[in-house]
């Protein structure tokens, strides 16, 4: 396969997986190995510098949100500025968690194993959906009624997602569900703060990582604007589904469903070594 052929499907599934609670970098990984035949060091940089063509989507899927935080900045929105703040203290702490795992993992990321915490994420999850069901009871909590102390778990949560096997979107959603957000704005939330996390993730790819230049090599530059083009454009119809579905369905059933995906990702993890 050539290797204009092989970035589109990379950016393809990188479209995809960003936003499902799947792990996009373990879905690049993957196929960046069997499609180039990529080191896993290589891969792994490359799916977290695909990330870019998923953070243009959201910038241009969200900029009406971005608009009214540019408008906080400046004092003419007190919800802007909030939703600014919220951004800054999740990115601070992603970065504080993120970039050493990251350094980590580039380095030691042959027969890294991740699965178990996803399986017991998973557990966790469908475990939560049936008190859920069972008490007849969803969250309904809006961004208003989260605090610095909320911001400060799903920062974590996003930065630890910097591990191979972990998907960022499910375990931000997850947690953001655990906190009572209803689905969609948990989905929001979780979607407004991949912008900057993928922002600091492909720069630093291209700063510190050299297996970046080397993944980037195999597919030309040519082949990395294409992998990011098709990374945009599917990567914007998927964030309208997902948050349509969000709005629409139950709370405890999206809570099953990210469960369920949670302990598939981690069995898989477990059977790859990734």
């Amino acid at each position: 396969m050539d290797s204009i052929s092989a970035a589109l499907i990379l950016g393809i599934v990188q479209g995809i997986s960003e936003w499902l609670p799947i792990s996009s970098k373990t879905q690049i990984m993957i196929v960046s190995s069997l499609l180039l035949g990529l080191n896993m060091s290589e891969a792994y940089s490359l799916g977290l510098f695909l990330e870019s063509g998923s953070l243009l989507a959201a910038i241009i899927y969200f900029y009406k949100e971005i608009k009214e935080m540019l408008l906080g900045v400046i004092g003419r929105s007190r919800m802007g500025f909030r939703m600014f703040l919220y951004l800054v203290v999740v990115t601070l702490i992603t970065g504080l968690v993120g970039v050493p795992l990251y350094l980590f993992v580039e380095e030691n990321i042959r027969g890294f194993i991740i699965g178990i915490p996803m399986i017991l994420l998973g557990t966790a999850l469908i475990f939560d959906s049936l008190i859920i069901k069972i008490s007849n009871k969803g969250g309904d909590k809006r961004f208003e009624s989260t605090g610095i102390k909320h911001w400060l778990v799903v920062g974590i949560s996003q930065g630890i997602a910097a591990l191979p096997g972990i998907s960022r979107s499910g375990m931000t959603t997850s947690v953001m569900l655990f906190m009572g957000l209803s689905a969609e704005e948990a989905f929001r939330l979780s979607f407004l703060a991949l912008i900057p996390a993928s922002a600091g993730a492909s720069a630093l790819t291209l700063i510190m990582g050299r297996s970046t230049y080397l993944a980037l090599g195999r597919i030309g530059y040519a082949g990395a604007l294409a992998a990011m083009l098709s990374s945009t454009l599917v990567s914007l119809a998927v964030i309208r589904s997902v948050l349509e579905f969000a709005r629409r369905s139950r709370v405890y059933r999206i809570t099953f469903f990210l469960g369920a995906i949670a302990i598939i990702s981690g069995v898989l993890s477990l059977l790859t070594g990734l």
